[in-house]
Protein backbone atom coordinates (compact mmCIF):
# COMPACT_ATOMS: atom_id res chain seq x y z
CA UNK A 1 0.00 0.00 0.00
CA UNK A 2 0.84 3.56 -0.50
CA UNK A 3 0.03 4.65 3.00
CA UNK A 4 0.74 8.17 4.22
CA UNK A 5 3.91 7.33 6.92
CA UNK A 6 3.72 10.94 8.22
CA UNK A 7 0.17 10.76 9.05
CA UNK A 8 0.39 7.32 11.04
CA UNK A 9 3.52 7.71 12.23
CA UNK A 10 2.38 8.33 15.69
CA UNK A 11 -1.02 6.15 15.79
CA UNK A 12 -0.45 2.54 17.19
CA UNK A 13 -2.93 -0.68 17.54
CA UNK A 14 -1.22 -1.79 20.68
CA UNK A 15 1.30 -4.66 21.38
CA UNK A 16 0.43 -8.11 21.13
CA UNK A 17 2.42 -10.39 23.05
CA UNK A 18 2.27 -13.58 21.15
CA UNK A 19 2.61 -15.31 17.89
CA UNK A 20 -0.10 -17.65 16.30
CA UNK A 21 0.91 -20.71 14.18
CA UNK A 22 -1.61 -23.25 12.50
CA UNK A 23 -1.28 -25.79 15.28
CA UNK A 24 -2.83 -22.94 17.78
CA UNK A 25 -4.91 -20.66 15.52
CA UNK A 26 -8.38 -22.90 16.66
CA UNK A 27 -7.72 -21.82 19.98
CA UNK A 28 -6.75 -17.87 19.05
CA UNK A 29 -10.19 -17.97 16.82
CA UNK A 30 -11.82 -18.94 20.49
CA UNK A 31 -10.15 -16.33 22.32
CA UNK A 32 -12.00 -13.61 20.27
CA UNK A 33 -15.63 -14.68 22.59
CA UNK A 34 -13.52 -13.09 25.63
CA UNK A 35 -14.92 -9.67 26.99
CA UNK A 36 -11.37 -8.80 28.52
CA UNK A 37 -10.46 -5.23 26.13
CA UNK A 38 -7.12 -6.73 26.55
CA UNK A 39 -7.03 -10.05 25.57
CA UNK A 40 -8.93 -9.25 22.62
CA UNK A 41 -6.86 -6.25 21.35
CA UNK A 42 -3.74 -9.05 21.26
CA UNK A 43 -5.79 -11.60 20.17
CA UNK A 44 -6.68 -9.39 16.98
CA UNK A 45 -3.33 -8.14 16.37
CA UNK A 46 -1.73 -11.65 16.58
CA UNK A 47 -4.24 -13.22 13.91
CA UNK A 48 -3.64 -10.12 10.91
CA UNK A 49 -0.01 -10.64 11.48
CA UNK A 50 -0.50 -14.70 11.18
CA UNK A 51 -2.82 -13.77 8.09
CA UNK A 52 -0.07 -11.28 6.81
CA UNK A 53 2.65 -14.08 6.13
CA UNK A 54 0.32 -15.34 3.37
CA UNK A 55 2.11 -12.31 1.36
CA UNK A 56 5.54 -13.40 2.74
CA UNK A 57 5.22 -16.93 1.39
CA UNK A 58 2.76 -16.16 -1.57
CA UNK A 59 -0.04 -19.08 -0.49
CA UNK A 60 -3.04 -18.29 1.19
CA UNK A 61 -2.57 -20.55 3.49
CA UNK A 62 -2.69 -19.03 6.72
CA UNK A 63 -6.46 -17.10 5.86
CA UNK A 64 -7.15 -20.51 4.05
CA UNK A 65 -6.77 -22.21 7.81
CA UNK A 66 -8.51 -18.76 9.31
CA UNK A 67 -11.62 -19.31 7.34
CA UNK A 68 -11.93 -22.48 7.68
CA UNK A 69 -12.47 -21.77 11.78
CA UNK A 70 -15.53 -19.27 10.46
CA UNK A 71 -12.80 -16.32 12.25
CA UNK A 72 -14.76 -14.01 10.29
CA UNK A 73 -17.89 -14.74 12.28
CA UNK A 74 -15.75 -14.23 15.20
CA UNK A 75 -14.59 -11.01 13.70
CA UNK A 76 -17.06 -8.90 12.75
CA UNK A 77 -19.49 -8.48 16.29
CA UNK A 78 -16.41 -6.67 17.33
CA UNK A 79 -16.05 -3.97 14.33
CA UNK A 80 -18.24 -1.89 16.68
CA UNK A 81 -17.03 -2.33 19.75
CA UNK A 82 -16.38 0.88 22.23
CA UNK A 83 -12.26 0.79 22.69
CA UNK A 84 -11.51 1.86 18.98
CA UNK A 85 -7.78 -0.05 18.79
CA UNK A 86 -10.32 -3.09 18.30
CA UNK A 87 -12.22 -1.74 16.17
CA UNK A 88 -8.99 -0.87 14.34
CA UNK A 89 -8.20 -4.49 14.67
CA UNK A 90 -10.97 -6.03 13.66
CA UNK A 91 -11.09 -4.23 10.50
CA UNK A 92 -7.98 -5.21 9.87
CA UNK A 93 -8.53 -8.59 9.69
CA UNK A 94 -11.39 -8.72 7.79
CA UNK A 95 -9.75 -6.57 5.03
CA UNK A 96 -7.29 -8.84 4.87
CA UNK A 97 -9.26 -12.24 4.85
CA UNK A 98 -11.63 -10.12 2.60
CA UNK A 99 -8.79 -10.61 -0.28
CA UNK A 100 -10.39 -14.35 -0.75
CA UNK A 101 -13.04 -14.66 -2.68
CA UNK A 102 -14.43 -16.54 0.05
CA UNK A 103 -13.78 -14.58 2.80
CA UNK A 104 -15.96 -11.99 1.16
CA UNK A 105 -18.71 -14.62 0.33
CA UNK A 106 -19.08 -14.73 4.09
CA UNK A 107 -19.26 -10.85 4.94
CA UNK A 108 -21.85 -10.50 2.43
CA UNK A 109 -23.99 -13.75 4.10
CA UNK A 110 -25.83 -11.29 6.10
CA UNK A 111 -26.50 -7.57 4.37
CA UNK A 112 -26.07 -6.38 8.01
CA UNK A 113 -22.29 -7.37 8.39
CA UNK A 114 -22.10 -4.59 5.08
CA UNK A 115 -24.07 -1.89 6.62
CA UNK A 116 -22.16 -1.48 9.77
CA UNK A 117 -19.02 -1.04 7.79
CA UNK A 118 -20.82 1.19 5.58
CA UNK A 119 -21.72 2.89 8.83
CA UNK A 120 -18.27 2.63 10.10
CA UNK A 121 -17.17 4.54 6.38
CA UNK A 122 -19.24 7.02 6.56
CA UNK A 123 -19.38 8.34 9.89
CA UNK A 124 -15.57 7.83 11.21
CA UNK A 125 -12.59 10.14 10.68
CA UNK A 126 -10.29 8.08 12.43
CA UNK A 127 -7.64 7.43 9.25
CA UNK A 128 -7.08 3.78 10.08
CA UNK A 129 -11.01 3.10 10.21
CA UNK A 130 -11.24 5.01 7.15
CA UNK A 131 -8.66 3.26 5.51
CA UNK A 132 -9.58 -0.48 6.65
CA UNK A 133 -13.37 -0.01 5.85
CA UNK A 134 -12.79 1.39 2.38
CA UNK A 135 -10.40 -1.28 1.50
CA UNK A 136 -12.92 -4.15 2.81
CA UNK A 137 -15.57 -1.96 0.75
CA UNK A 138 -12.85 -2.13 -2.20
CA UNK A 139 -12.49 -5.75 -1.81
CA UNK A 140 -16.60 -7.37 -1.78
CA UNK A 141 -17.38 -4.68 -4.27
CA UNK A 142 -15.55 -7.34 -6.51
CA UNK A 143 -18.65 -9.15 -6.40
CA UNK A 144 -21.83 -8.94 -7.93
CA UNK A 145 -23.98 -9.23 -4.54
CA UNK A 146 -21.64 -6.83 -2.85
CA UNK A 147 -22.22 -4.02 -5.58
CA UNK A 148 -25.63 -4.47 -5.11
CA UNK A 149 -25.91 -4.28 -1.20
CA UNK A 150 -23.38 -1.39 -1.45
CA UNK A 151 -25.66 0.52 -3.59
CA UNK A 152 -28.74 -0.29 -1.87
CA UNK A 153 -27.13 1.66 1.21
CA UNK A 154 -27.17 5.07 -1.29
CA UNK A 155 -23.42 6.18 -0.39
CA UNK A 156 -22.36 7.21 -3.77
CA UNK A 157 -21.84 11.01 -2.43
CA UNK A 158 -19.64 9.97 0.73
CA UNK A 159 -17.56 7.63 -1.81
CA UNK A 160 -16.76 10.36 -3.96
CA UNK A 161 -16.23 12.83 -1.22
CA UNK A 162 -13.47 10.46 0.68
CA UNK A 163 -11.80 10.15 -2.22
CA UNK A 164 -11.34 13.97 -3.31
CA UNK A 165 -11.25 15.13 -0.13
CA UNK A 166 -9.33 12.78 2.31
CA UNK A 167 -6.21 13.56 3.34
CA UNK A 168 -4.74 9.78 3.22
CA UNK A 169 -4.13 8.32 -0.04
CA UNK A 170 -4.61 4.95 0.95
CA UNK A 171 -8.50 5.92 1.17
CA UNK A 172 -8.64 7.60 -1.95
CA UNK A 173 -7.02 4.59 -3.64
CA UNK A 174 -9.76 2.43 -1.96
CA UNK A 175 -12.41 4.70 -3.15
CA UNK A 176 -11.36 4.82 -6.42
CA UNK A 177 -11.58 1.16 -6.38
CA UNK A 178 -15.01 1.02 -5.18
CA UNK A 179 -15.86 3.41 -8.03
CA UNK A 180 -14.32 0.99 -10.69
CA UNK A 181 -15.83 -2.27 -9.33
CA UNK A 182 -19.56 -0.55 -9.22
CA UNK A 183 -19.41 0.62 -12.90
CA UNK A 184 -17.40 -2.40 -14.21
CA UNK A 185 -20.54 -3.54 -15.62
CA UNK A 186 -22.16 -1.73 -18.20
CA UNK A 187 -26.11 -1.49 -17.52
CA UNK A 188 -24.95 -0.91 -13.71
CA UNK A 189 -22.83 2.26 -14.78
CA UNK A 190 -25.38 3.44 -16.81
CA UNK A 191 -27.36 4.07 -13.79
CA UNK A 192 -24.71 5.33 -11.80
CA UNK A 193 -23.71 7.69 -13.89
CA UNK A 194 -27.90 9.07 -14.10
CA UNK A 195 -27.42 9.25 -9.88
CA UNK A 196 -27.27 12.63 -9.02
CA UNK A 197 -24.43 12.11 -6.67
CA UNK A 198 -22.21 10.70 -9.42
CA UNK A 199 -19.43 13.35 -9.65
CA UNK A 200 -16.64 13.21 -12.62
CA UNK A 201 -14.84 16.17 -10.22
CA UNK A 202 -13.71 13.82 -7.97
CA UNK A 203 -12.04 10.99 -10.61
CA UNK A 204 -10.70 13.92 -12.22
CA UNK A 205 -8.89 15.58 -9.03
CA UNK A 206 -6.88 12.25 -9.03
CA UNK A 207 -5.48 12.51 -12.73
CA UNK A 208 -2.51 15.11 -11.43
CA UNK A 209 -2.16 12.95 -7.60
CA UNK A 210 1.19 12.85 -6.74
CA UNK A 211 1.27 9.28 -6.56
CA UNK A 212 1.67 7.09 -9.71
CA UNK A 213 -0.46 3.99 -8.81
CA UNK A 214 -3.49 6.39 -7.99
CA UNK A 215 -3.09 8.48 -11.27
CA UNK A 216 -3.09 4.94 -13.04
CA UNK A 217 -6.42 3.79 -11.37
CA UNK A 218 -8.03 7.55 -12.31
CA UNK A 219 -6.97 7.33 -15.89
CA UNK A 220 -8.39 3.22 -16.08
CA UNK A 221 -11.65 4.37 -14.34
CA UNK A 222 -12.31 7.17 -16.53
CA UNK A 223 -11.04 5.16 -19.83
CA UNK A 224 -13.34 2.13 -18.40
CA UNK A 225 -16.17 4.90 -18.40
CA UNK A 226 -16.44 6.70 -21.58
CA UNK A 227 -15.18 4.17 -24.00
CA UNK A 228 -18.47 3.26 -23.47
CA UNK A 229 -19.34 5.18 -26.76
CA UNK A 230 -23.47 3.60 -27.36
CA UNK A 231 -24.28 4.80 -23.60
CA UNK A 232 -25.51 8.25 -24.51
CA UNK A 233 -25.62 9.13 -20.22
CA UNK A 234 -21.93 8.85 -19.74
CA UNK A 235 -20.75 10.54 -23.33
CA UNK A 236 -22.91 13.69 -22.33
CA UNK A 237 -21.84 13.55 -18.37
CA UNK A 238 -18.30 13.14 -19.29
CA UNK A 239 -18.70 15.89 -21.94
CA UNK A 240 -20.36 18.44 -19.85
CA UNK A 241 -17.77 18.24 -17.30
CA UNK A 242 -14.19 19.19 -17.91
CA UNK A 243 -12.76 15.61 -18.60
CA UNK A 244 -11.31 16.06 -21.75
CA UNK A 245 -9.48 19.82 -20.90
CA UNK A 246 -8.50 17.74 -17.33
CA UNK A 247 -6.72 14.53 -19.57
CA UNK A 248 -5.13 17.22 -21.60
CA UNK A 249 -3.94 19.17 -18.40
CA UNK A 250 -2.43 15.47 -16.87
CA UNK A 251 -0.94 14.66 -19.97
CA UNK A 252 0.71 18.19 -20.59
CA UNK A 253 2.63 18.17 -17.06
CA UNK A 254 4.55 14.90 -17.71
CA UNK A 255 4.63 15.30 -21.33
CA UNK A 256 7.11 17.16 -24.03
CA UNK A 257 8.28 17.51 -27.35
CA UNK A 258 10.75 19.30 -29.10
CA UNK A 259 11.29 21.24 -32.71
CA UNK A 260 14.19 22.36 -34.54
CA UNK A 261 14.90 25.36 -35.61
CA UNK A 262 16.39 24.50 -38.64
CA UNK A 263 15.15 21.31 -40.62
CA UNK A 264 17.38 19.19 -42.37
CA UNK A 265 16.43 15.96 -44.54
CA UNK A 266 16.77 13.78 -41.28
CA UNK A 267 14.79 14.09 -38.35
CA UNK A 268 17.12 13.56 -35.38
CA UNK A 269 16.26 11.85 -31.71
CA UNK A 270 16.78 13.99 -28.72
CA UNK A 271 19.90 11.26 -28.23
CA UNK A 272 21.75 11.75 -31.76
CA UNK A 273 21.39 15.44 -30.86
CA UNK A 274 23.25 15.42 -27.49
CA UNK A 275 25.53 13.09 -29.14
CA UNK A 276 26.55 15.55 -31.53
CA UNK A 277 30.02 16.14 -31.81
CA UNK A 278 29.31 19.74 -34.06
CA UNK A 279 31.36 22.95 -32.37
CA UNK A 280 29.48 25.09 -30.75
CA UNK A 281 30.14 27.78 -33.31
CA UNK A 282 27.85 25.85 -35.37
CA UNK A 283 25.31 24.66 -33.12
CA UNK A 284 21.25 24.97 -34.56
CA UNK A 285 18.94 25.76 -31.51
CA UNK A 286 16.42 22.74 -30.77
CA UNK A 287 13.47 24.48 -28.46
CA UNK A 288 12.09 21.65 -26.07
CA UNK A 289 8.40 22.81 -24.69
CA UNK A 290 8.10 20.48 -21.27
CA UNK A 291 5.98 21.72 -18.24
CA UNK A 292 7.80 19.98 -15.60
CA UNK A 293 5.43 18.32 -12.79
CA UNK A 294 4.45 20.59 -9.81
CA UNK A 295 2.61 20.54 -6.90
CA UNK A 296 -0.33 18.84 -7.49
CA UNK A 297 -2.22 21.63 -5.05
CA UNK A 298 -4.45 24.04 -6.52
CA UNK A 299 -2.54 27.55 -5.43
CA UNK A 300 -4.48 30.74 -5.23
CA UNK A 301 -3.09 34.38 -7.23
CA UNK A 302 -1.08 35.26 -4.32
CA UNK A 303 0.86 31.85 -4.36
CA UNK A 304 1.45 31.88 -8.07
CA UNK A 305 3.12 36.01 -7.65
CA UNK A 306 4.88 35.04 -4.49
CA UNK A 307 5.93 30.89 -5.11
CA UNK A 308 6.12 30.77 -9.08
CA UNK A 309 7.27 26.83 -8.96
CA UNK A 310 6.80 24.88 -5.87
CA UNK A 311 8.49 21.69 -6.13
CA UNK A 312 6.73 18.33 -5.19
CA UNK A 313 7.45 16.81 -1.90
CA UNK A 314 6.32 13.71 -3.06
CA UNK A 315 9.18 10.76 -2.52
CA UNK A 316 7.40 8.98 -5.64
CA UNK A 317 9.82 9.43 -8.94
CA UNK A 318 7.28 9.74 -11.98
CA UNK A 319 8.44 7.80 -14.83
CA UNK A 320 6.85 9.48 -18.18
CA UNK A 321 8.21 8.74 -21.63
CA UNK A 322 9.40 12.91 -21.25
CA UNK A 323 11.81 12.32 -18.56
CA UNK A 324 13.19 8.97 -20.73
CA UNK A 325 13.34 10.62 -24.21
CA UNK A 326 14.03 14.21 -23.29
CA UNK A 327 16.44 16.50 -21.22
CA UNK A 328 15.78 17.57 -17.79
CA UNK A 329 15.04 21.12 -18.77
CA UNK A 330 14.07 23.74 -15.98
CA UNK A 331 12.09 25.91 -17.71
CA UNK A 332 10.10 28.48 -14.72
CA UNK A 333 9.47 31.31 -17.61
CA UNK A 334 7.19 28.85 -19.51
CA UNK A 335 5.46 27.93 -16.40
CA UNK A 336 5.11 31.45 -15.37
CA UNK A 337 3.38 32.45 -18.51
CA UNK A 338 0.79 29.73 -18.27
CA UNK A 339 0.15 30.64 -14.50
CA UNK A 340 -0.43 34.10 -15.62
CA UNK A 341 -2.85 33.52 -18.77
CA UNK A 342 -4.50 31.46 -16.33
CA UNK A 343 -4.92 34.46 -13.21
CA UNK A 344 -6.54 36.87 -16.96
CA UNK A 345 -8.23 34.08 -17.95
CA UNK A 346 -9.65 32.67 -15.50
CA UNK A 347 -10.32 28.52 -14.90
CA UNK A 348 -10.51 27.59 -18.93
CA UNK A 349 -12.40 24.56 -18.05
CA UNK A 350 -15.08 26.89 -17.42
CA UNK A 351 -15.39 29.42 -18.86
CA UNK A 352 -16.95 28.32 -22.12
CA UNK A 353 -19.37 26.50 -19.50
CA UNK A 354 -20.36 29.42 -18.29
CA UNK A 355 -21.95 30.71 -21.93
CA UNK A 356 -24.44 27.94 -21.62
CA UNK A 357 -23.85 25.22 -24.10
CA UNK A 358 -25.72 22.59 -23.74
CA UNK A 359 -24.27 19.89 -25.41
CA UNK A 360 -20.79 21.02 -26.35
CA UNK A 361 -18.78 23.42 -25.06
CA UNK A 362 -18.86 24.99 -28.23
CA UNK A 363 -22.52 24.47 -29.40
CA UNK A 364 -24.05 27.70 -30.65
CA UNK A 365 -27.55 27.07 -30.90
CA UNK A 366 -28.95 31.14 -30.51
CA UNK A 367 -28.19 33.95 -32.31
CA UNK A 368 -26.96 36.01 -29.09
CA UNK A 369 -24.48 32.70 -28.04
CA UNK A 370 -23.31 32.83 -31.29
CA UNK A 371 -22.07 36.06 -30.91
CA UNK A 372 -20.97 35.52 -27.21
CA UNK A 373 -18.51 32.37 -28.05
CA UNK A 374 -16.92 34.38 -31.23
CA UNK A 375 -16.63 37.49 -29.33
CA UNK A 376 -14.73 36.01 -26.13
CA UNK A 377 -12.59 33.25 -28.49
CA UNK A 378 -11.72 36.09 -30.80
CA UNK A 379 -10.56 38.47 -27.63
CA UNK A 380 -8.79 35.58 -25.88
CA UNK A 381 -6.76 34.70 -29.30
CA UNK A 382 -6.37 38.69 -29.67
CA UNK A 383 -5.00 39.09 -26.12
CA UNK A 384 -2.85 35.96 -26.15
CA UNK A 385 -1.12 37.53 -29.15
CA UNK A 386 -0.45 40.22 -27.59
CA UNK A 387 1.24 38.80 -24.72
CA UNK A 388 3.48 36.31 -26.93
CA UNK A 389 5.02 39.08 -29.27
CA UNK A 390 5.14 41.18 -25.38
CA UNK A 391 7.45 38.64 -24.41
CA UNK A 392 9.26 37.45 -27.51
CA UNK A 393 10.04 41.10 -28.23
CA UNK A 394 13.19 41.31 -26.10
CA UNK A 395 14.40 43.12 -22.76
CA UNK A 396 16.02 46.19 -24.56
CA UNK A 397 14.74 49.43 -26.13
CA UNK A 398 15.32 49.01 -29.52
CA UNK A 399 13.14 45.80 -29.32
CA UNK A 400 15.07 43.87 -32.46
CA UNK A 401 13.40 40.78 -33.51
CA UNK A 402 14.79 40.66 -37.24
CA UNK A 403 16.47 37.60 -38.65
CA UNK A 404 19.87 38.74 -37.51
CA UNK A 405 18.74 40.16 -34.02
CA UNK A 406 16.86 36.40 -33.46
CA UNK A 407 20.13 34.21 -34.33
CA UNK A 408 22.54 36.80 -32.05
CA UNK A 409 20.36 36.18 -29.18
CA UNK A 410 19.94 32.11 -29.46
CA UNK A 411 24.10 32.22 -30.09
CA UNK A 412 23.97 34.06 -27.08
CA UNK A 413 21.78 31.82 -24.93
CA UNK A 414 23.26 28.32 -26.30
CA UNK A 415 26.65 29.80 -25.47
CA UNK A 416 25.42 30.44 -21.86
CA UNK A 417 23.74 27.62 -20.96
CA UNK A 418 26.23 25.51 -23.33
CA UNK A 419 23.88 23.73 -25.07
CA UNK A 420 21.78 23.80 -28.40
CA UNK A 421 18.96 22.47 -26.43
CA UNK A 422 17.16 25.66 -25.13
CA UNK A 423 13.89 25.76 -22.98
CA UNK A 424 10.53 27.37 -25.04
CA UNK A 425 10.61 30.31 -22.25
CA UNK A 426 13.82 31.55 -22.08
CA UNK A 427 13.55 32.54 -25.99
CA UNK A 428 13.01 36.07 -25.14
CA UNK A 429 13.92 37.61 -28.89
CA UNK A 430 11.77 35.07 -31.30
CA UNK A 431 10.71 35.52 -34.97
CA UNK A 432 7.94 33.64 -36.46
CA UNK A 433 8.75 30.01 -35.61
CA UNK A 434 9.09 30.72 -31.87
CA UNK A 435 6.29 33.30 -31.15
CA UNK A 436 4.15 30.92 -33.23
CA UNK A 437 5.15 28.18 -31.49
CA UNK A 438 4.90 29.46 -28.20
CA UNK A 439 0.93 30.75 -29.32
CA UNK A 440 0.32 27.14 -30.14
CA UNK A 441 1.38 25.92 -26.81
CA UNK A 442 -0.41 28.77 -24.49
CA UNK A 443 -3.70 27.98 -26.44
CA UNK A 444 -3.55 24.88 -25.43
CA UNK A 445 -3.76 25.29 -22.10
CA UNK A 446 -6.48 28.07 -22.05
CA UNK A 447 -9.03 26.35 -24.36
CA UNK A 448 -8.54 28.22 -27.36
CA UNK A 449 -9.01 26.12 -30.79
CA UNK A 450 -5.38 26.42 -32.60
CA UNK A 451 -3.50 25.05 -35.04
CA UNK A 452 0.18 25.01 -35.99
CA UNK A 453 1.58 25.59 -39.36
CA UNK A 454 4.96 25.41 -40.29
CA UNK A 455 6.60 25.77 -44.11
CA UNK A 456 10.06 24.32 -45.09
CA UNK A 457 12.38 27.13 -43.28
CA UNK A 458 12.07 28.94 -40.02
CA UNK A 459 8.91 30.15 -41.74
CA UNK A 460 5.61 29.26 -39.41
CA UNK A 461 2.15 30.77 -37.56
CA UNK A 462 -0.81 29.87 -36.31
CA UNK A 463 -4.56 29.35 -37.10
CA UNK A 464 -7.51 29.62 -35.01
CA UNK A 465 -11.45 28.32 -35.04
CA UNK A 466 -13.67 30.46 -33.83
CA UNK A 467 -17.52 29.68 -34.52
CA UNK A 468 -18.15 32.47 -36.89
CA UNK A 469 -21.37 32.80 -38.86
CA UNK A 470 -21.97 35.68 -41.88
CA UNK A 471 -23.80 38.78 -41.41
CA UNK A 472 -26.46 37.33 -43.78
CA UNK A 473 -26.97 34.34 -41.37
CA UNK A 474 -27.38 35.98 -38.29
CA UNK A 475 -30.48 38.10 -39.33
CA UNK A 476 -31.80 35.06 -40.42
CA UNK A 477 -34.51 32.94 -37.89
CA UNK A 478 -32.97 31.42 -34.67
CA UNK A 479 -34.21 28.05 -35.99
CA UNK A 480 -31.83 28.29 -39.14
CA UNK A 481 -28.69 28.53 -37.18
CA UNK A 482 -26.79 25.57 -37.62
CA UNK A 483 -24.82 23.86 -34.73
CA UNK A 484 -20.78 23.89 -34.26
CA UNK A 485 -20.06 20.78 -32.48
CA UNK A 486 -16.69 21.36 -31.33
CA UNK A 487 -14.73 18.41 -32.75
CA UNK A 488 -16.54 20.06 -36.19
CA UNK A 489 -15.20 23.48 -35.71
CA UNK A 490 -12.36 24.25 -38.51
CA UNK A 491 -9.42 27.07 -38.35
CA UNK A 492 -11.14 30.11 -40.04
CA UNK A 493 -8.27 32.82 -38.87
CA UNK A 494 -4.76 33.41 -39.32
CA UNK A 495 -3.35 34.80 -36.33
CA UNK A 496 -0.12 37.52 -36.98
CA UNK A 497 2.45 37.53 -34.57
CA UNK A 498 4.88 39.61 -36.73
CA UNK A 499 3.27 42.27 -38.78
CA UNK A 500 -0.04 43.79 -37.29
CA UNK A 501 0.66 42.13 -33.81
CA UNK A 502 -2.09 40.55 -32.32
CA UNK A 503 -4.65 41.04 -35.71
CA UNK A 504 -6.80 38.50 -36.57
CA UNK A 505 -7.19 37.64 -40.55
CA UNK A 506 -9.66 35.38 -42.32
CA UNK A 507 -8.54 32.42 -44.27
CA UNK A 508 -7.59 33.45 -47.49
CA UNK A 509 -7.82 36.88 -46.86
CA UNK A 510 -4.90 39.29 -48.51
CA UNK A 511 -3.51 39.78 -45.07
CA UNK A 512 -3.70 35.64 -43.91
CA UNK A 513 -1.94 35.20 -47.40
CA UNK A 514 0.87 37.85 -46.26
CA UNK A 515 1.26 35.68 -43.19
CA UNK A 516 1.12 32.72 -44.38
CA UNK A 517 3.42 33.10 -47.61
CA UNK A 518 2.35 31.51 -51.00
CA UNK A 519 0.54 28.39 -51.66
CA UNK A 520 2.89 26.45 -53.47
CA UNK A 521 5.19 27.16 -50.82
CA UNK A 522 6.71 23.09 -49.70
CA UNK A 523 5.80 21.68 -46.65
CA UNK A 524 8.42 19.92 -44.06
CA UNK A 525 8.53 16.12 -44.70
CA UNK A 526 11.14 14.30 -43.45
CA UNK A 527 12.90 11.51 -45.05
CA UNK A 528 13.81 7.97 -43.87
CA UNK A 529 16.65 7.89 -41.84
CA UNK A 530 20.24 6.82 -43.29
CA UNK A 531 20.45 3.80 -40.49
CA UNK A 532 16.96 2.71 -40.98
CA UNK A 533 16.38 -0.66 -41.46
CA UNK A 534 12.69 -0.88 -41.82
CA UNK A 535 12.56 -1.75 -45.40
CA UNK A 536 14.74 -4.65 -45.18
CA UNK A 537 12.74 -5.89 -42.45
CA UNK A 538 9.34 -5.37 -43.56
CA UNK A 539 10.62 -7.38 -46.98
CA UNK A 540 12.18 -10.14 -44.53
CA UNK A 541 8.87 -10.33 -42.71
CA UNK A 542 7.09 -10.48 -46.10
CA UNK A 543 9.12 -13.29 -47.58
CA UNK A 544 8.67 -15.35 -44.54
CA UNK A 545 4.34 -14.49 -44.53
CA UNK A 546 4.45 -16.13 -48.05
Amino acid sequence: MIMAQSLKANVDLGPHQYDITPESAHSAVLLLKSEEPEILRNTLLAIAQFAKQDKRNKEPSNCQLLLDLDAIQYILPHIGHNELSIRRCALKNLALLCHLPRGREQVLEDPESLRRIVSLFCTMEDIFILEFASLILSEVTKELNGCEQLLAANILSVIFNRMKNCPDPDVQMNSLQIISNLTADPARASVIAQDPQFSWPSILSLLPNKYVAIQQAAIATVEQLVSRYQDPVIQKSFRDSTGVLDLCSSICLQEGFYVQKRLDDYFPTIAKIHETTIPPSHWQPVYVVMFNPVDCQPLSAVDIIRNPHKVSTSNIKLITSASVFLPKVEDVNLRTYLLKLKMWFGDPTQSMLDLGAEDSIYDVRYREMCTEVSSALKERAQLLAEYVCEVMSGRSQNRDCSVSGVNLHLADLMTYLNTPVLGLGWIQVGGALERALLYKVLADRIGLPCSFYRAAGAHAWCEVAVPDLPIKQLEEEEDNIPLYPSGLLRVNYVVDLTLQQGKLFPVGSVEARRICGPKGAPLYVARRPRNCNCLSKNSKLSVKDK
